[in-house]
């Protein structure tokens, strides 16, 4: 590995050496956060793994780049979950739980018992690894792993245990990222495969989709097969194509060569020419006399022109909240009728679900307790599933793991009963998920209370809003029970207080105005902060004082202090909502005081959204103590650019000019210019300042950069989301960008497909 200042990307991968961004290898608590460690570690796992995935074996030609680069995110997600849980093992096993007695001072860390236990996880991890790929060489005709009924053995202290690449927060994050970047990207103008078959610019191909939506779908060939089979499909695939150049078909192939679902190879290679997310719609329905469940699932895409292959992993929960033993009718069949579809496509031929068995596993629950799950797979239109032996109504948990890129409408479904799964579902990203759809209901619901005021203006708004039903007793009660369980993973706890993104709720609105979108959201938020105070300020006392109890142990990036201070950071963000005064005084204490970048960070952002002397303070203080670290002052751009106070373009066209920005480096216009996209009043102003804005920005990074100015000329795609009124403005800085002299192809490539997409609309109507 070489670190290089000023490297023009994050990282590179050759044969033999793998180039890096030097900040991203000098990685110290005092100048990164927790999420950026992980961050890097992760980046320098995905270039190694691109040894095998990318350069031993490349790609045929450029369309095919997910076929490495999509592969090989998996490859370091798999790497990242897999870590995560080895290293706080651990931890726990020989430094203790930071605040008690037997995990205190840096010596009684034990650094070298830790490293050699989490060392002997690794191994232990990589031995499970092997022994479910030859007990899956050794029964290539079985298709179901062990029964359900069939307990995993008990771990030893320290030791890690159940499948590989857990169902962590890792999981829970990487869903989120999907639904926050790779989704809209789907649903807007810029929409494409994750093979595309044509484009301009090589740079352009490098996506959103290509990468990520890429890794899910090698994802659902490990969700499909198992861990054996896809480990033995993957070797196959190194070994046959060694020192060639292959295509996404040739993966495939070698992924199913020894399996016995083999003729499902075609339906899963269609996720790779179809773009958009695919929507399911759930059905259940319950007998109390023949005490069965019927599971009905629809799959819905309007660029479909055939059935996609959709791995559906589910789990039934019982009244008292426990995970139920699954039995499915042997008469089980899916079903090939059509859905009506746009364009009235005819059906395809399509094998009915009876032709597979359905894979059951047992996985850890969210605490450790064993819970039965199964893998349906739906390959036709709708199919159908019953279960029985259930003599009570079960609840639904329903795409555990996130075993596919898709959305899911449930017919009937309430604020109860996805109360009841976001307080008793023993799978991490369904009970996250159940939380994050209660949110989302609940924004919905609001946003259109806001809508139907906003004639009136800002104060008619906040009027109705105050007045309308506020946040349902069951997402309180969700938020509580999680703030107090003590045996919850902090990053984890993190992620469930975590508001659903005004961009991420976009694409499953009918063309929403972004700026009402965030005012809800912020209505929510204050909402929840409120009802959720005492348990939140309990929550940050506790971590605050296992972390002083801690010592120096809590500066560094160990496990159990990363997952305190998430835990902690994520209450005092929710609290923020407040605009408390004393609470502003505490955080800038906190800035003060904190002995670690992460720490220090998180409370500058939540100053930097008031205009308050406190911000003033410590934004000067950041620049003065970091003026000679040009890597850390990003944070600083960033924190500035991504602030809601409103009119903040000026002093970010202002910090354009600092001496402190230099726009012949990505990292300082990804952090500046970047940042400012993700300001939903400034970006998305009603007077289209921030569009007008951003297009001068991208023609003056252009001229240096092209590949940053096309990503920055994305910013601008979205414009057949919004609603009317932001379609045109945005629409507007388009068609000025695109009469633009001497703009690069990159950009060129990104505003021309962007108005091509408003010209096939105008044709439409």
């Amino acid at each position: 590995m070489a670190g290089v200042e000023g490297f023009l990307d994050d990282a590179c991968e050759t044969k033999g050496i793998s180039l890096f961004h030097v900040h991203l290898l000098a990685v110290t608590p005092a100048t990164h956060t927790d999420e950026e460690a992980d961050e890097s570690l992760r980046l320098i796992a995905h270039e190694y793994f691109h040894n095998f995935s990318g350069n031993r074996v490349t790609v045929r030609d450029w369309y095919q780049l997910t076929l490495k680069e999509g592969l090989t995110r998996f490859r370091d997600q798999a790497f990242a979950a897999d870590y995560d849980a080895a290293a706080s093992a651990a931890a726990a096993a020989t430094c203790g739980t930071l605040g008690s007695s037997s995990g205190g001072s840096s010596s009684g860390l034990q650094q070298g018992q830790y490293e050699a236990a989490l060392l002997q996880n690794i191994a232990t991890m990589a031995q499970q690894m092997k022994t479910a790929a030859a007990e899956a060489a050794a029964a290539p005709a079985a298709v179901s792993s062990a029964p359900a009924s069939a307990p995993a053995a008990p771990a030893a202290a320290g030791a890690v245990s159940g499948p590989a690449f857990p169902c962590s927060w890792h999981r829970v994050l990487e869903a989120q990222g999907i639904r926050r970047d790779q989704m809209p990207e789907d649903e807007g103008s810029l929409s494409h495969p994750i093979r595309p078959c044509c484009g301009t610019s090589l740079d352009n191909l490098y996506t959103d989709t290509v990468y990520d939506k890429g890794a899910e779908v090698v994802r659902m060939y490990h969700t499909i097969l198992g861990h054996g089979r896809f480990y033995n499909g993957l070797q196959t695939f190194f070994q046959q194509h060694d020192g060639t150049a292959a295509t996404c078909e040739d993966f495939c192939q070698a992924m199913f060569a020894s399996s016995p679902l083999a003729s499902l190879a075609p339906a899963m290679m269609r996720w790779y020419d179809t773009n958009g997310t695919p929507e399911l719609t759930i059905r259940t329905t319950y007998s109390p006399a023949k005490q069965t469940l019927t599971l009905t699932v629809k799959q819905e895409l309007e660029t479909a022109k055939a059935p996609l292959l959709i791995p559906l992993k589910v789990g039934l929960i019982g009244p008292d909240g426990k995970d139920l033993l699954l039995h499915l009718m042997p008469a089980t069949t899916g079903s090939s009728k059509h859905i009506k579809q746009a364009g009235n496509r005819k059906p395809s031929a399509t094998m009915p679900s009876s032709s597979y068995t359905p894979t059951e596993v047992v996985t850890p629950g969210l605490c450790g307790s064993e819970c039965c799950s199964m893998v349906l797979l739906l390959d036709s239109w709708s199919g159908s599933w019953v279960f029985s032996r259930l003599p009570e109504k079960p609840a639904v948990s329903l795409l555990r793991d996130f075993s596919a890129p898709v959305r899911l409408h449930v017919e009937g479904e309430t604020d109860k009963s996805l109360g009841f799964l976001a307080l008793h579902d023993s799978n991490p990203f369904a009970r996250w998920d159940a939380v994050q759809r209660l949110m989302t209901r609940l924004l919905m619901r609001l946003y259109k209370v806001a809508e139907r005021a906003a004639a009136g203006g800002e104060s008619a708004i906040e009027a109705a809003l105050a007045a309308a039903p506020g946040v349902p007793p069951a997402l309180v009660a969700a938020l509580q029970a999680a703030l107090l369980n003590d045996e919850l993973d902090g990053q984890y706890k993190a992620l469930m207080l975590q508001l659903p993104g005004v961009m991420e709720l976009v694409p499953q609105m009918d063309e929403p105005d972004p700026e009402l979108l965030w005012m809800v959201k912020v209505h929510v938020g204050l909402q929840l902060a409120r009802q959720l105070q005492p348990q939140l300020e309990q929550l940050v006392q506790q971590c605050d004082s296992k972390l002083a109890a801690a010592g120096e142990a809590a500066v560094g990036f160990w496990p159990p202090a990363v997952k305190l201070r998430a835990a902690r950071n994520a209450a005092l963000g929710l609290l923020s909502y407040m605009e408390d005064r004393q609470l502003q005084q505490q955080l800038l204490q906190r800035y003060y005081s904190a002995n670690c970048m992460t720490d220090r960070l998180a409370a500058l952002e939540l100053l930097a959204d008031e205009d308050t002397p406190a911000r003033s303070a410590a934004l000067a203080h950041f620049h003065d103590t970091y003026r000679q670290q040009p890597s850390v002052l990003h944070k600083w751009l960033y924190v500035q650019a991504a602030s809601d106070i409103e009119g903040n373009v000026e002093n970010v066209r202002a910090l354009m000019r600092h001496a402190s920005f230099d726009i012949t480096d990505p990292a300082a216009v990804s952090a500046l210019l970047g940042g400012f996209s993700d300001s939903m009043v400034n970006f998305h102003a009603e007077d289209g300042s921030g569009y007008a804005f951003m297009a001068d920005a991208v023609i003056e990074v252009d001229r240096v950069n092209p590949i940053a100015a096309a990503d920055l000329a994305e910013c601008l795609a979205d414009w057949d989301m919004l609603d009317e009124e932001h379609q045109q403005l945005m629409k507007a800085q388009l068609r000025r960008l695109a009469g633009t002299k001497g703009l690069s192809a990159d950009v060129r490539e990104i505003v021309e497909d962007a108005l091509e997409e408003d010209s096939s609309d105008d044709s439409t109507d």
